[in-house]
């Protein structure tokens, strides 16, 4: 009986699965739950010992992708591709690349103008035609460098 185990100090339960900490005596395993104290909760979170399941972070993960594509490819066409790379090592083809590589893991054969475009939302000629500025001698030059430190030689191709 779930109820006559919990005293009002223990204030939180968490499935089997959310936490790697062991039962102990601020940590009480009740058949497929755990009861923690509410000392022993704010413990695991400053230790960082509670943590997600494995579907809710891919899930997560998969969210802030999304969003990231947007904010790239809907808030800021502004940015040009050449000044990601030149500051951050990384830049739309490098995202939509990494999409490709990703489904090639999985056994999907996904082309890199197919990857583009899933990526981009449309054709590299639609892109480039529609918010690609020509870029300066000083920022391929930049450009040069940022490709060579951060794509790796299989990349490349």
């Amino acid at each position: 009986m779930l109820s006559r185990c919990i005293k009002p100090s223990l204030a939180l339960i968490f499935l089997h699965g959310t936490h790697k900490t062991n039962p102990s005596k601020d940590c009480y395993e009740l058949g497929w739950i755990y009861v923690l104290t509410r000392e022993r909760y704010e413990k695991a979170i400053r230790r960082q010992e509670i943590f997600m399941d494995k579907q809710t972070q891919i899930e997560l993960e998969a969210a802030a992708f999304r969003q990231l594509q947007t904010h790239l490819m809907q808030k800021r066409t502004d940015v040009q591709n050449i000044d990601l790379m030149n500051l951050a090592g990384f830049c739309r083809n490098c995202l939509s690349r990494w999409y490709q590589e990703a489904a090639q893991e999985r056994g999907i054969d996904l082309s890199k103008d197919a990857a583009r475009e899933s990526f981009y939302g449309m054709s590299m000629a639609q892109w480039k035609a529609q918010y690609q500025t020509e870029a300066s001698p000083t920022q391929k030059q930049s450009f040069d460098t940022a490709f060579a430190e951060n794509v790796s030689p299989v990349q490349k191709s």
